[in-house]
């Protein structure tokens, strides 16, 4: 590692790099801790190595440019058995959970066998479990097993004991906008784990998303506004003093449509939920609550721009619409559902039968399908229709995520699972997938 990797203060690898006007690049948190060192809070500072007085932005250190051509240190690792930091990287063959020394000892994928004296236990593997699951889905032929990939934990600041994450969202750049709770910042992570920039927000973001020009657009629900970043600013884009926005897009013709709850102060749960689309310069152009079926808190939106196709998740219904932009159609699916006619005293009745399914999370894919994300440890796969046409799994001992996952899928087909319930992130490889399966 040369010297052009290491900040000249801590002689560490950087950490969030940031340069200054006299060219000279250091970790965000060595020029904070020597900007206190050398006194109060003022305007410029002297850089530590040529004492050259260089500018300190109005909204302070975070605000430097981040050098982007310098090395990084990856976020700290966390074993996914105990939670605890790793001291010494390891990971397990047969599912590639990181693991500490301690855990990676314990760790197993035998069944436990104990004598019928102390109580006869023998623990159901997962393919089991996957199998009784497809069973019940009946008609579905494509199961795709991904592999964990990668896992990092977010960066927060240190007081901050919420983890949750509110979104990932695929940049233009490859890498992915991750969202967090409880900090002033936006991440721009890559792959490994690594934090290529930081956006400082003025208020507590939940959605994001990146425009056709490179801008971004981020929604405040707490304060019910949605905001517009360019050149280094935010600016308001619109109020909305009757709606609470949480996810937003925009479209192939520049309209932007986002997704919430109305603002009901009656507290009726039911049919409270929906879009609002504005023109790309913050006009409202139309409310839509029931013209693609009753939405009670539609919260994450993917967009197919090839095929101009929308995907809307709602939290509190468990359904996922399918709105084909061009025309309006639309379908809703429910996770699987296998219709039967039963005869029941003379009469027919139709019967629906739900698998247990909360769409937790959504992205669209480079072949026209989106791909769901639930906290029961499934991925749905399914295409512009709204018919499942693959079911995703994985051995990881925390499957895709264990408190409302979200996911993106990036542009070399890696899938990005957040995981708000540890704060972290989990990147996973489709390794192989199984057609014709038996009933």
């Amino acid at each position: 590692m040369g010297e052009s990797d290491t900040c000249p203060i801590c002689l560490e690898r950087f950490t969030s790099p940031k340069i200054l006007d006299c060219k000279h690049t250091f970790c965000l948190r060595c020029l904070k801790a020597y900007s206190d060192e050398i006194g109060p809070k003022q305007n410029t500072i002297s850089c530590p190595l040529c004492r050259t007085q260089c500018k300190i932005p109005n909204d302070g250190l975070n605000r430097l440019v981040t050098n982007y051509f310098v090395s990084i240190s990856e976020a700290d690792k966390y074993c996914m058995n105990c939670q605890k930091q790793l001291k010494d990287s390891g990971s397990c063959k047969d599912c590639g959970l990181s693991l500490c020394v301690v855990c990676s000892e314990k760790h197993s994928h035998s069944p436990t066998n104990k004598d019928n004296n102390n109580g006869s236990e023998i623990s159901e593997t997962r393919i089991n479990f996957h199998a009784s699951f497809l069973r019940r889905l009946g008609n579905l032929k494509t199961v795709n097993f991904y592999k964990l990939d990668t896992h990092f934990v977010v960066e927060s600041l240190p007081e901050n004991d919420c983890r949750i994450i509110h979104s990932i969202r695929l940049a233009s750049s490859g890498s992915v906008l991750v969202v967090p709770s409880g900090v002033p910042f936006i991440l721009l992570m890559n792959q490994y784990g690594e934090t290529v920039d930081k956006i400082h927000t003025p208020h507590q973001c939940v959605g994001i998303c990146e425009l056709n020009a490179g801008d971004l657009l981020g929604t405040f629900p707490f304060n019910r506004i949605i905001l517009s970043y360019k050149f280094g600013k935010w600016s308001t884009f619109v109020d909305c003093p009757d709606f609470l926005p949480v996810d937003i897009v925009q479209l192939s013709n520049g309209n932007i449509l986002t997704c919430g709850k109305k603002l009901d102060m009656s507290f009726i749960r039911s049919g409270q939920g929906c879009l609002q689309l504005y023109s790309s310069f913050g006009e409202l152009l139309q409310t839509l609550d029931s013209q693609f079926g009753m939405f009670d808190f539609p919260h994450k939106i993917a967009y197919d721009k090839e095929h101009d196709v929308i995907a809307i998740a709602d939290i509190e219904n468990n359904t996922v619409t399918i709105v084909h932009d061009n025309d309006g159609r639309y379908a809703v699916y429910k996770g699987g559902n296998r219709r039967k006619i039963e005869q029941i005293s003379g009469s027919s009745i139709l019967i629906e039968r739900q698998i247990c399914f909360h769409a937790s999370g959504i992205s669209s894919s480079s072949d026209g399908n989106f791909i769901i994300s639930t906290p029961e440890g499934h991925l749905h796969i399914i295409n512009k229709f709204g018919e499942l046409v693959a079911l995703g799994i994985t051995d990881c001992e925390d499957k895709f995520g264990r408190l409302v996952p979200g996911i993106v899928l990036d542009d070399h087909g890696i899938v990005w699972c957040s995981d708000s319930l540890n704060g972290t992130i989990k990147t996973f490889k489709l390794e192989k997938f199984g057609n014709n399966l038996g009933n």
